[in-house]
């Protein structure tokens, strides 16, 4: 590491957390980071948040045979014509042809064009996770999944550490990054706030060490009597706040606290998780591709996410916290079922969980159970 990491300091609570969280911030504002492996040293930057100086910059590191490279995602790839196997990223070599308007339209910030018409080295890179690790670094800040990257040599990397020019992260850090901040969540405060449906509620709140964003546990008139009747609820601004007709994530909300109320009681962990995890910027982006004609699934996919990225680990650990080892699971998706039962959490019954459609909302409803296996 660099003469700027401080994570053996007493006051870093997790040094593998600490130095995800650095990267983060350096890539969300188009700064270069080195990403370590045991055999690797890969100098990355975020494609969304591209800087001409630092695009110069890794082009320049640049060796022979060893050039720098956009990396786009499988279903990224797929979306634009290019088929690539076994879900393994693509890979395309930058040479003076591309520019950066052509970065941005083989990434989805921009509609093709110009770039169709260039012609293309491509690569993948077969079981190399630096490569991977630069993805997944660029989903967890919340940016569109893509890296522009170059293999830097061992004296090389050395010596950018050395001279405190750009920070460094294991890929191994990057990729148990959402397990160890699911992991070290803790109560923060906790309140009695009065609902219209339970007057009888408490809202517990709880955060993870390195200060991420918080995830709440509502309490509405709750004892803990197993089963408990849980809600696992992922945010959802437009819909949960300003009442967006394209969801029905306001209704499952506010649905799921009239049905705990009137039910005798029970629990909604209400986890940090916009846009089924790729975050709101990125949603709103989907939003524009629905416009499009494509549905919620292949809008994401479109932009080379997954068609659910979320995680229930934080979920899971505040069930743990509150003592909670049996659930009645108010859900229509199986994959909360089987996160729950896979990590000792014991599902007794799921509980239908379904609201009327509109016409705004028809298709996303309809996706969500053609494609992403939802049930009544």
């Amino acid at each position: 590491m660099n003469n700027n990491d401080n994570s053996d300091s007493p006051l870093v609570v997790n040094k593998h957390l600490y130095h995800t969280d650095r990267a983060i911030a350096e890539i969300r504002r188009g700064m270069p980071v080195l990403i370590q492996t045991d055999t690797c040293n890969r100098l990355m930057i975020a494609s969304e948040t591209l800087k001409d100086d630092f695009f110069d910059l890794l082009v320049g590191e640049s060796r022979e045979n060893i050039p720098t490279y956009l990396t786009i995602t499988h279903n990224r790839s797929n979306q634009i014509g290019f088929k690539s196997q076994n879900k393994i990223p693509l890979s395309i070599e930058i040479t003076q042809d591309l520019a950066k308007d052509h970065i941005f339209e083989f990434i989805g910030l921009q509609k093709q064009g110009e770039s169709n018409k260039i012609s293309l080295n491509t690569k993948m890179f077969d079981n190399d996770p630096s490569i991977d690790a630069s993805i997944e670094l660029c989903k967890i800040a919340k940016l569109l999944p893509s890296s522009i990257s170059t293999e830097l040599d061992v004296n090389r990397a050395k010596f950018l550490l050395a001279g405190n020019k750009f920070i460094s992260v294991s890929a191994d850090d990057i990729f148990a990054y959402n397990f160890n901040q699911a992991n070290s969540l803790e109560i923060v405060s906790e309140a009695k706030v009065p609902l219209k449906a339970c007057e009888n509620t408490k809202i517990l709140a709880f955060r993870p060490s390195n200060g991420g964003h918080e995830h709440l546990a509502i309490l509405i008139n709750f004892e803990n009597k197993s089963p408990v009747l849980t809600r696992i609820h992922s945010e959802c601004y437009t819909g949960d706040l300003i009442g967006s007709l394209k969801c029905d994530c306001g209704d499952q909300l506010r649905g799921a606290i009239s049905t705990i109320a009137n039910s005798g009681g029970g629990l909604l962990i209400y986890l940090a998780q916009e846009g089924r995890g790729i975050g709101l910027v990125n949603k709103l982006r989907a939003y524009e591709m629905q416009a499009d004609g494509l549905d919620t699934v292949a809008a994401n996919e479109m932009l080379g996410f997954k068609d659910d990225e979320r995680n229930y680990m934080p979920a899971i650990q505040i069930l743990k916290k509150l003592n909670i080892e049996n659930v009645r699971l108010l859900t229509n998706n199986p994959n909360k079922v089987s996160s729950l039962i896979d990590h000792g959490i014991n599902v007794s019954q799921r509980v239908s969980h379904t609201f009327p459609s509109n016409h705004h909302n028809w298709s996303y409803l309809n996706a969500k159970e053609k494609k992403l296996g939802h049930i009544k």
